[in-house]
């Protein structure tokens, strides 16, 4: 990895992790990463970046990793040129080169049983039917259990070639 572009985030995996083979039979995985922000306003606020990862790393991320689960990561940033409505437009590719686990893929799915079984705690005390929520009641109320959905096939629309 070259050492002047190096960038390291820290935050939660906020989509389902996506796998797919590219055409020469590389792995690849792509999530999006939460990441907290405070405002010059000094509002909490929270961003949200995708991230692609190639062959060992995507092979790892697709073993140990899970929505939801805290992580930092050590990428690199590349720059993505395409035409748009006939408009040259500059984006970047975060692309992931190293993770480290700042919470395990169990604990995660420890942290959504003990959701689950609260909600269903919750709903039994109160009466309610199973998935019906009162109108009088907001969401925060009740949790809502994440679950990963390994394998689910994707469409690869760019690739980055990584030598």
């Amino acid at each position: 990895m070259n050492p002047q572009n190096n960038s390291q985030l820290i935050g939660r995996i906020s989509s389902t992790i996506r796998f797919s083979t590219a055409s020469n039979g590389a792995s690849v995985a792509f999530f999006d990463l939460a990441v907290p922000k405070i405002s010059v306003s000094g509002q909490k606020k929270t961003e949200f970046f995708p991230v692609v990862c190639w062959r060992k790393v995507a092979d790892k991320v697709k073993k140990e990793c899970i929505k939801g689960q805290l992580v930092a990561l050590t990428c690199s940033l590349s720059p993505l040129v395409k035409t748009m409505d006939k408009k040259r437009v500059t984006m970047v590719s975060i692309e992931l080169q190293e993770i480290s686990f700042l919470e395990t893929k169990a604990a995660v799915l420890n942290r959504n049983k003990l959701k689950a079984q609260a909600k269903q705690s919750y709903t039994q005390k109160n009466g309610y039917e199973k998935n019906s929520i009162p109108a009088s009641k907001s969401p925060e109320h009740h949790p809502v259990e994440q679950e990963p959905m390994d394998g689910e096939p994707i469409e690869i629309v760019s690739r980055i070639e990584v030598n």
